[in-house]
């Protein structure tokens, strides 16, 4: 019989306890790395019986019905440097694991991974009604908003000239082509669009996602708590994998002291470089109006690439203005947003 670990459980807050019990045990501040699966409980329970060594678990029921719901919250010792924490939804009946995570003291990062991989006979996939395969009936464009009913898709559409080259500087214009062929390949990464606001970097999104196939998710910067801070985002992410994920305006979240961007940083770095970016297999693209300074985007392990957009020379504007029938006259080199302004064509369409 598994021995019991004496927990605090007083506090509402069972995440805190959880921390502040390992910091105790480990004499340091533990290493806390969370991952959000679903799990079929009795499969995940079975499957991690054999690695604990002591637990400690906190029950709770809800009026259900005619009966009542069990949850339980468990803390897991699996050895003296790392300890295994999650929810149990509706223990009574057909239970459900999530809001998983791992305490360690130090890199444990090995034995994650091989308890990860041994619970993938119990993790829950989201299915289509038609073939059983994971569902992935997505549009090409899309973006995240919140009613009252909570986080919702919208698509929406980007058309654009299929002439790319005309729209930017040939270096630019290399530069993406290279980029794009690494992103096609790649199951996962980080990619930077930098530049002055109007040099062409959301309007690259379409070339983006119409040469590697892939759909993409626009994530609106008043919707980052939604998504990005939210378990049920990273459940999302599992059920679509393969997706480019985009952020603009990337530079407005700095704020002081840089805060919001370095929380902008630890959720990027954590979807292509964490334990399960292997499973979340998702592109991020993130645009820059201003070269980003100051955090650590730069040493992600899976960075693609940066490409930088820069104005278009004389003779490019002016192979522009003529493949989009204006009348404009340029006598220096200039961005894409001014010689496209007040082209009433849809090749001019720019932006999201």
């Amino acid at each position: 019989m598994s021995s019991k670990i004496k927990l605090n459980i007083n506090s509402d807050d069972h995440n805190v306890n959880d921390n502040l019990y390992c910091w105790s045990e480990f004499g340091e501040r533990p290493n806390k790395v969370a991952f959000y699966n679903y799990y079929d409980g009795n499969k995940f329970e079975e499957i991690i019986s054999s690695y604990s060594k002591g637990e400690n678990t906190f029950s709770e029921f809800i009026p259900s019905g005619d009966g009542y719901a069990i949850n339980k919250k468990s803390l897991i010792k699996i050895d003296d440097e790392l300890y295994l924490s999650y929810l149990c939804i509706d223990n009574s009946g057909d239970p459900d694991i999530n809001e998983i995570a791992f305490y360690s003291k130090g890199d444990k990062t090995g034995l994650m991974k091989q308890l990860i991989q041994e619970l993938s006979p119990a993790l829950l996939v989201e299915e289509s009604e038609e073939d059983g395969e994971p569902s992935n009936n997505l549009s090409k464009f899309n973006t995240f908003a919140m009613t009252q009913e909570g986080l919702i898709l919208e698509n929406f559409e980007m058309d654009l000239d299929e002439d790319q080259e005309f729209y930017y500087n040939k270096e630019t214009y290399k530069s993406l082509k290279s980029v794009t062929k690494k992103i096609k390949k790649s199951k996962k990464g980080l990619t930077l669009l930098t530049g002055e606001r109007g040099t062409g970097k959301t309007s690259s999104l379409k070339y983006i996602t119409e040469k590697t196939g892939k759909s993409l998710f626009f994530i609106p910067n008043n919707m980052l708590d939604y998504t990005l801070g939210s378990p049920e985002f990273k459940t999302f992410l599992n059920n679509h994998p393969n997706i480019l994920l985009v952020i603009d305006d990337c530079e407005t979240l700095m704020g002081e002291g840089l805060s919001n961007m370095n929380l902008l940083s630890n959720s990027i770095l954590q979807i292509v470089d964490g334990v399960l970016s292997d499973k979340f297999r998702t592109n991020v693209l993130l645009v820059f109006n201003d070269k980003p300074s100051g955090v650590d985007l730069m040493d992600c392990n899976n960075l693609i690439g940066e490409v930088s957009f820069k104005k278009l020379e004389l003779d490019e504007v002016k192979e522009l203005t003529e493949h989009i029938g204006s009348k404009k006259k340029f006598k220096n080199k200039n961005k894409l947003s001014n010689i496209l302004k007040g082209i009433d064509n849809n090749k001019s369409n720019i932006g999201l």
